[in-house]
């Protein structure tokens, strides 16, 4: 019977692969799907008292909607969160909400939590098979559900944050045929020893497919190297342990950084596919494209619209839907979502490559974003430059952080950065304060014209000890496994805290 049903599977995958290739070269199909999604959100919020109180009834014409329903901040649905977590029935969705996630706190500080109903839940899950099939689509079978999938974030509380979440609840066919390591490992808080445990049930079993953040894969290859050399062994990447590998999903912080190394460790076989998820919704996965644009997952139960960064902030009426956006601009993203979220700000930047098919980059937070005269200089812009900086030198990136010096003029950047030792070359802040100046003129016109202005200085560049982000982290709460410090803040909060810890004067 298991046999058989893994046969199932296999041939489903199979279907499933073919019809998904069939609707990503339907550039058109978006508006339709959006509309359908649209429609069906509106029956479960009509039904809610936070759906009542907004005056929304199933029907509701889009335009109305847009025109009459304001836009809504953590802030601004707290009650409804705090009475739904309690076990109030029909507070912003029909029915009780069992789970909830946490955010990372970036912005505030503070974490706050969001609740998932069923449906919730199915999204991501819908969205984790479509990431997936963007894969199968694209090299054009469906290998990678004949082996086991490997994930690496922690199960160990299933409110402590998205990942979490949607693993501690996967699919039974999912629990029983691919996922690795098996719950017992990933419950393990520590990830260190998660780690190890992983890799001691990993290292034997077929694995096609990896998942996990950009430093955690980079620390998985150095793990398996780790291992296999201990055992007098020599291997060049997984591709030598795990030869049916082929595919690598990643997300939560930028892959720049640290592309030259999963790519050396991984091997050239291997296909990175970035997906882009908030803890609201997923947003986007990679679906082939050459430019690493992501495409929008549309069609996976929410309803996304589009605030053009030059919009009032509180005006819901210049908000687009996803057929309205176009190319080459900044926007903040909103989602309606089956978890009961209704036009939701959720404070994060995307910019459009194309139109048709929807495909975007993401930018970073708009709240986080460090401002630039009348642009911005945003979490890409900084990740493409320290990438650029250790890609020149052959240096592996632990973590960085920027900030400005002056919180008044934003008119120098202290930049925090830890390299993973050894380092093939010495380290020098100088060179790297020019070089980061270079790489930051190049690519971001809004630094490159306060350069030129005299109303931007070259950056400040702290290198510090290894190990003293993992500490900081620690001593606030925040475990690697699940949580990382936002790139960068218009203030000083991070910065301090690393300050203190590295053991930097403030002068």
């Amino acid at each position: 019977m298991k046999f058989l049903t893994a046969g199932l599977m296999h041939v489903t995958a199979g279907l499933e692969t073919a019809k998904f290739a069939r609707r990503l070269v339907d550039a058109k199909g978006t508006e339709a799907v959006q509309k359908r999604v649209y429609a069906k959100l509106l029956t479960g919020l009509a039904a809610s008292r936070y759906g009542r109180d907004l005056g929304i009834e199933s029907g509701l014409e889009y335009q109305d909607f847009r025109r009459h329903v304001p836009m809504a901040t953590a802030d601004s649905i707290q009650p409804y969160v705090d009475s739904a977590l309690k076990g109030t029935p029909d507070e912003l969705w029909p029915g009780r909400c069992r789970r909830h996630v946490h955010t990372n706190g970036a912005v505030t500080g503070n974490r706050r939590e969001l609740p998932v109903t069923d449906q919730g839940l199915n999204h991501f899950r819908t969205a984790a098979f479509h990431t997936a099939l963007m894969h199968t689509a694209n090299v054009g079978h469906a290998g990678i559900f004949h082996g086991k999938h490997l994930y690496l974030a922690a199960t160990a509380d299933e409110g402590a944050g998205l990942a979490a979440t949607v693993i501690g609840n996967l699919p039974r066919w999912t629990a029983k045929f691919l996922f690795e390591p098996g719950k017992q490992i990933s419950s393990i808080p520590d990830w260190s020893q998660r780690l190890e445990a992983t890799v001691e049930r990993a290292i034997n079993q077929d694995i096609t497919l990896i998942a996990g953040t950009p430093i955690e894969l980079v620390q998985l290859i150095e793990a398996i190297i780790r291992r296999v050399s201990g055992e007098g062994r020599t291997i060049r990447h997984l591709s030598d342990i795990w030869p049916n590998l082929e595919c690598v999903i990643h997300g939560g912080s930028p892959v720049a950084p640290y592309i030259d190394d999963l790519n050396e460790g991984l091997g050239r076989r291997v296909a990175l596919r970035e997906v882009f998820l908030t803890s609201e919704a997923a947003v986007a996965a990679h679906d082939g494209s050459p430019n690493g644009a992501l495409r929008v997952l549309d069609n996976t139960g929410v309803f996304f619209e589009f605030l053009p960064l030059h919009a009032k902030s509180d005006d819901q009426k210049q908000a687009l839907p996803l057929s309205g956006v176009k190319a080459g601009r900044d926007y903040e993203l909103i989602v309606t979502t089956p978890s009961g979220l209704c036009r939701y700000r959720t404070d994060e930047l995307v910019q459009f490559v194309s139109a048709a098919p929807p495909r975007l980059i993401y930018r970073g937070r708009r709240s986080l974003t460090l401002p630039a005269g009348d642009g911005f200089i945003a979490d890409q812009d900084l990740s493409d430059a320290i990438a650029r900086v250790c890609r020149n030198h052959h240096w592996t990136l632990e973590d960085f952080h920027v900030s400005p010096l002056d919180t008044d003029k934003y008119g120098r950047h202290e930049w925090w950065i830890e390299l993973r030792p050894p380092c093939r070359e010495t380290p020098i802040s100088k060179l790297i304060e020019e070089e980061l100046d270079e790489a930051l003129r190049a690519s971001c016109k809004a630094y490159l014209d306060r350069r030129a202005s005299g109303e931007q200085a070259p950056p400040v560049v702290r290198l510090i000890t290894p190990g003293v982000f993992e500490i900081c982290r620690k001593e606030i709460g925040r475990d690697r496994g699940n949580h990382r410090y936002a790139i960068s803040r218009p203030d000083r909060q991070i910065a301090e805290q690393l300050m203190q810890y590295a053991g930097v004067s403030a002068n």
